[in-house]
Order: structure tokens, then sequence, then C-alpha cells
């Protein structure tokens, strides 16, 4: 076994790959960085153990966060996970938003981090956070907002949408206080 792992770690870089090819075992090793800066290291079996990499304190702390939501005609409900369970009242409240037009619901998700994003910071997630909205909206229309992750990231209104932003399910006179704000849009 000691001759294997000699083998190995040798440099020779072509014996050892057609050695790890005749095994059927396929490595990928970044070629621009040494295995001790890729995290990868070997482990007293002769295995490799794969270290994860230390966040980059320059791009901020790495967030994660899912967010759903539904479309119905020019209303765009966003939805903190938190928050779906109670979804249903949220929908009543989109369906007020479209003047109970019987639009088809459609529904969307946005993720964090997102695969190809190199940053995984809030402020990253803020900016890929804003662009699906506003996808989402297609460019103008009525966006409920619920949660207060989802007011953090979406921010001030643009491009002249109107953004009605809740925090919880309401009742009694918070309820009465919401119709009116949504006869106002």
């Amino acid at each position: 076994m000691s001759d294997v792992r000699e083998f190995l770690s040798s440099s020779g870089g072509g014996r050892r790959r057609t050695y790890l090819d005749a095994l059927d075992i396929d490595v990928w090793v970044r070629r621009d960085a040494p295995a001790a800066e890729s995290g990868i290291e070997a482990d007293p079996t002769g295995g490799v153990t794969c270290q994860p990499a230390d966040p980059d304190p320059a791009a901020g702390e790495a967030v994660t966060f899912r967010i759903r939501g539904f479309r119905l005609g020019q209303a765009l409900a966003l939805v903190d996970e938190s928050l779906w369970p109670q979804r249903r009242f949220f929908l009543d409240v989109a369906h007020a938003m479209n003047r109970w037009r019987p639009d088809r619901r459609e529904d969307v998700r946005f993720e964090w981090p997102q695969p190809l994003s190199p940053d995984a910071g809030i402020d990253a997630a803020g900016r890929a956070f804003r662009a699906f909205a506003a996808a989402q909206s297609e460019g103008g229309g009525q966006v409920l907002a619920v949660g207060a992750r989802v007011a953090e990231l979406l921010g001030p209104a643009a491009g002249g949408e109107v953004v009605l932003y809740l925090d919880r399910v309401v009742d009694g006179a918070d309820k009465r206080d919401l119709w009116r704000r949504i006869l106002g849009l």
C-alpha cells in the first residue's frame, strides 16, 4: 500500500493518470492551483479528503435562502419561504390586487445561491433577486412582497412598480387597512 501512495504522490503525472484510468477512477483537480491550496489532502488510509473552502471575506458572508411565489395577471406575489405555509392568505391578497380577474396562476421560485454566481453574499443576492423580480413582473405591475427578507432584497420600488409589503398574515383592523391599501393601488 505504501508503494501505491508513493506512486500517487510522485511527480510523474502521465504515469499516475494512466494508473488511475486503468482503475476507472476519474480525478478532477484544478490545474492552476496546487493540491494543498485546492483543499485536497491525503488522509492516513490513502484516500482523498476534500476540505471546504474558506469563505472570501471580501465577498461578504454567504447566505442561503429560497423565495417562492406566484403570478396572477398583473400581480406578482413573492413570499419568503418561512411564510409559505400561510400562502392561501397571500393568494387571496394577490387575487384582490389583480381585481379578482380569472387569470391563471403561475408559480415562480428564486433560490440563492445560484449555481453560476461567483459571489454568494447578500449584495449579489439583492441584485440577482431584483433582476428576477423585474423579469417576473414584466416591467411594471403590482408586486406583493411578503416577509422581511423579501422586502430587504427588493428594496424600494423601481420602474413604476407598485409594491405592497406584508410581513405576516393580518386580521381585524389590520385586514381593513390592507383592503384600503389594495383599493388604492
